[in-house]
């Protein structure tokens, strides 16, 4: 109630209260300059991958004692107007380059979850064979219930993300995040599908996570 009115009309009170098309209220996005590597707890990772047309981004998460969330880092990868793509290979050892810095960066830290799309098997399956990690495959869920759980964590007043250049791509891909218009009040809304990387990832984070977020329901 404190943190989003609006939100809490709509859970609570069963009222019909929206932002138009737009996803997210940004103002639940809270920007942090600094994060205290010491207050990191815990670890997650969370992998949205395209190959040939799509672009890839891993976003790298802290949570503190108060199990508030932060964006660390992100790793983002789009393969536009590029003529030689970047091979599943590739896309291995710079993902678990990026890994390797955000734990040393972290070191008190303990990685918790690697989450991913089910879909992705191919990178699941080089990445054991060439370094023993394994990556969960998110269960699924519809588009407005995984974003719901999304939401449920924002009006906590629990998100944070670090204001660097990695994570502006985040941002802007937050700001950008529309529901189709054509299916808003269909049985099934589902969102504008362009530049949604980083938007599809922080949802598998939540929704794979979501006991150890306090989010379960």
């Amino acid at each position: 109630k404190e943190n989003d009115y609006d939100y809490y009309r709509y859970i609570y009170l069963g009222e019909a209260v929206g932002l138009g098309t737009n996803v997210w209220n940004m103002s639940l996005f809270h920007k942090t300059d600094q994060i205290d590597a010491n207050i990191i707890t815990r670890l997650f990772f969370s992998a949205d991958v395209g190959h040939q047309t799509s672009a890839t981004a891993v976003g790298a998460y802290g949570t503190d004692k108060n199990n508030n969330v932060y964006l660390l880092d992100t790793y983002y990868y789009s393969p536009a107007g590029k003529r030689v793509k970047r091979a599943p290979s590739q896309f291995v050892e710079d993902i678990y380059k990026f890994i390797q810095e955000i734990k040393q960066r972290y070191e008190h830290a303990h990685v918790e979850q690697l989450t991913i799309d089910s879909a992705e098997g191919g990178l699941r399956n080089e990445f054991w064979l060439k370094h023993r990690l394994r990556w969960n495959p998110v269960a699924k869920k519809t588009k407005v219930v995984m974003v719901d759980y999304v939401h449920t964590l924002l009006a906590q007043g629990r998100f944070y993300y670090l204001n660097n250049d990695n994570n502006q791509i985040f941002v802007q891909q937050q700001q950008m995040y529309r529901w189709d218009e054509k299916t808003l009040h269909s049985d099934k809304p589902e969102v504008v599908k362009e530049d949604d990387h980083t938007s599809d990832e922080l949802q598998y984070m939540v929704v794979d996570n979501a006991r150890l977020l306090g989010l379960k329901r």
